[in-house]
């Protein structure tokens, strides 16, 4: 029998020892048969030996917890190195060295060794919160230069993060990445995706490697590509579609301009183009393409003519083109451009009807939920990353005794409705990018509990 048993077996028989002679008195004053006796007595040693055990045992255990409660700390996963040095104990070993501190009141070599690699824990997990709150810091303040159309400024604070740090998330490289792409510095913006290739396979980064290296390639097509100095380059208008159905936008003379819009100031506009169609809404097609807040009419050298309607973000404007909308999107003429950039037909229906129903809205809030069921903290619903749709907090991953935030499986999903919804005008990526870098990188189990609790009950 081991010692451990031995001593809870002794801790109870006091309690044993009360009980049985009790049930005794009781039993010899009322009984005079010495058959029942014998039974009786029997029965109540059994008895008495049942209630101290169960005493002993919950005394027992709840010892254990409070041992145990004030002996593990939840912080930083670091378990790869401190089990190489056999210092953080499993489970079943933590539980029989707390059973033998319990019985000799002594903490034994391992169980210190234990709580000693616990506290390093804590401790690299609150350096490792300082330092990413340093890192994080500067990229706000790159992200708020970059905004302020300071890619320079922005782009050294970048660089100076990648360079004394070893930041979490693949945003640190590719917002330097884009910078560089832009000015074409295509060689600077391949060692930068190298550089995140190198983090991720050495584990400093939750990533994709694929990602990468597809912008690698792309980078040395474009490195390869000799310069296209001719002026056809220089159009406003950048085509996203090879539809053939689109007319040809160069050298046509306009023969009637509206300049009531000054595009030129305005922060977002959508314009919808048309042709010559033997529908019978054509005339009131026409009709509200002049009385939208600005009008072309071109004309090309083989007389076609092109209609063309511009409206603005505002409720009234944005109402008004979702009328004219309905009426020529699935003409064969017709196309759209938003912000100089030609927008295929799915993408522009898919922001008529989100921002389309913003501004039949009453919620000044709508985009930070149409409904309780689509309530969010990002300031847009169309990243389905909402109350009662993929929940922020389920990004969490329950590494050992804490929560770690899989960063990058949140970015990749706000990446994903991005490639849409960034043409829609209450889209703001640098906010919503902002909302997703202030969650907590690390959290305890409590911390993650109260969380969920609180952000469940909201609107219950």
């Amino acid at each position: 029998m081991k010692k451990s048993k031995v001593l809870k077996i002794f801790a109870g028989i006091p309690i044993g020892i009360l009980v049985f002679f009790i049930l005794n008195c009781i039993i010899f004053a009322i009984f005079d048969n010495t058959a029942i006796q014998i039974i009786l007595f029997i029965s109540s040693f059994f008895i008495s030996y049942k209630l101290s055990k169960k005493i002993t045992n919950k005394l027992f255990k709840a010892e254990t917890t409070n041992i145990s409660s004030t002996s593990t700390i939840d912080a930083v996963d670091k378990k790869d190195t401190i089990k190489k040095e056999n210092k953080e104990l499993g489970s079943n070993e933590l539980a029989d060295e707390l059973n033998k501190y319990i019985n000799t009141g002594k903490e034994s070599k391992k169980l210190k060794e234990h709580k000693k690699a616990m506290k390093e824990i804590e401790s690299n997990a609150k350096k490792e919160k300082a330092i990413f709150q340093q890192y994080f810091a500067m990229y706000e303040e790159a992200r708020k230069l970059e905004k302020q159309s300071k890619p320079d400024e922005a782009l050294k604070i970048y660089l100076n993060i990648l360079d004394k740090y070893t930041p979490d998330g693949s945003a640190y490289y590719e917002r330097p990445r884009i910078i560089l792409e832009r000015q074409g510095r295509y060689d600077e913006a391949i060692n930068i995706c190298q550089c995140a290739i190198d983090a991720i396979n050495n584990g400093n980064l939750n990533g994709e490697v694929d990602e990468f290296e597809h912008s690698i390639n792309r980078l040395l097509k474009k490195k390869s590509k000799p310069k296209d100095t001719s002026d056809s380059k220089k159009s406003n208008v950048k085509p996203k579609s090879n539809d053939s159905n689109l007319p040809d936008l160069k050298n046509i003379p306009a023969l009637h301009q509206d300049s009531k819009l000054d595009i030129l100031n305005t922060k977002w506009y959508i314009m919808i183009s048309f042709g010559k169609s033997t529908s019978k809404s054509y005339e009131k097609a026409v009709y509200l393409a002049k009385n939208s807040p600005k009008y072309d009419e071109l004309i090309d050298d083989k007389g076609n003519v092109t209609h063309t309607a511009t409206y603005t973000d505002s409720k009234e404007d944005f109402l008004d083109f979702i009328i004219l909308y309905d009426l020529v999107s699935n003409w064969k003429s017709t196309f759209f451009i938003i912000n100089g950039e030609i927008i295929d037909k799915k993408t522009v229906g898919k922001i008529k009807y989100c921002y389309g129903d913003k501004c039949r809205s009453v919620k000044s809030d709508f985009c930070y939920g149409a409904s309780y069921m689509t309530a969010n903290p990002f300031g847009c619903h169309r990243l389905q990353i909402s109350q009662f749709n993929n929940p922020w907090w389920e990004h969490y991953v329950l590494e050992g005794n804490h929560y770690r935030l899989d960063r990058d499986r949140l970015i990749e999903r706000i990446k994903l409705a991005e490639e849409t919804f960034r043409y829609c005008p209450s889209f703001d990526t640098e906010n919503i990018m902002n909302v997703a870098m202030s969650f907590p990188l690390i959290l305890k189990k409590k911390e993650y509990e109260e969380i969920v609790s609180k952000e469940t009950n909201v609107y219950l």
